[in-house]
């Protein structure tokens, strides 16, 4: 940024600020969505579950990661 101000160059500041506000906003909704997905696991009691994985066996893997999903999506 101190090399925009440097060479006074307002366009080339204007678009490095608009591309880095849009990376924030890009980094916030990934944030939320990793939020909404742990309280998903939370409410739904599927990380239990998801620690015991190697346990299961494959039937019960594939509900767990077809239920895991429908969670996730109902929250993104």
């Amino acid at each position: 940024m101190i090399e925009f101000i440097k060479e006074k160059n307002l366009d080339s500041l204007k678009e490095y600020i608009e591309r880095k506000e849009k990376e924030f906003e890009q980094q916030e909704k990934n944030l939320n969505t990793t939020i909404e997905f742990r309280y998903a696991i939370k409410k739904f009691r599927i990380f239990p579950l998801i620690k015991k994985e190697k346990f299961l066996t494959e039937r019960q893997k594939r509900r767990l990661k077809k239920r895991s999903l429908r969670y996730m999506d109902e929250f993104i």
